[in-house]
């Protein structure tokens, strides 16, 4: 499901025309998609299984925020919630009272509702595509079902910044992370 609508769109470039609804709805599809392919990861609820060492009892989980935790083992032996503190926004693990070198942890991660500083970005980059594709007159931007880049990928600076602020970026850690 799309995570902005046409009436959106159109509520934030201020029009009722029903003229450009199709390619408003195939903009939308195609900066939802380049966004998804950006940040390297989804923006839903998902269950994770991740694997790493703890350096100085302590780990980055990759996938944020954490919305519940399934179970966690160091060095094999489950511990409970009184023996860890949990970051859930910045997905920082702290091993208490005790230590260990590997983490086993499983997790959901995401968000219930897409936020709205995304959303917000996508309307923004769909409206400023519509203006350029609108001066250029050019009819569709999908052709057999495949997003045909008509426009240089040219990303406004608002875009672009809540891309950086949802990427996954990589961690110092090595580890294995896949979800389940």
């Amino acid at each position: 499901m799309a995570w902005v609508s046409v009436e959106d769109v159109k509520s934030f470039i201020e029009t009722d025309s029903t003229e450009h609804d199709t390619v408003i709805q195939d903009l939308i599809n195609y900066v939802e998609g380049l966004f998804k392919a950006k940040i390297e990861r989804t923006l839903d609820i998902v269950q994770y299984e991740e694997i790493c060492g703890l350096d100085d009892n302590k780990a980055i989980l990759t996938y944020t925020p954490i919305t519940q935790v399934v179970s966690i083992y160091v060095d094999e032996a489950e511990i409970t919630s009184d023996n860890y503190l949990l970051n859930t926004k910045h997905g920082i693990f702290v091993l208490r009272d005790m230590s260990g070198s590997e983490l086993k942890i499983r997790y959901y991660a995401g968000y219930d509702t897409i936020p709205e500083e995304v959303k917000q970005a996508i309307k923004m980059q769909v409206a400023f595509l519509l203006s350029r594709k609108t001066a250029r007159e050019l009819r569709s931007v999908t052709r057999g079902g495949e997003n045909d880049i008509f426009i240089d990928e040219i990303f406004i600076p608002e875009f672009v910044e809540v891309i950086e602020i949802y990427r996954i970026t990589p961690r110092w850690q090595n580890g294995i992370v896949r979800e389940i």
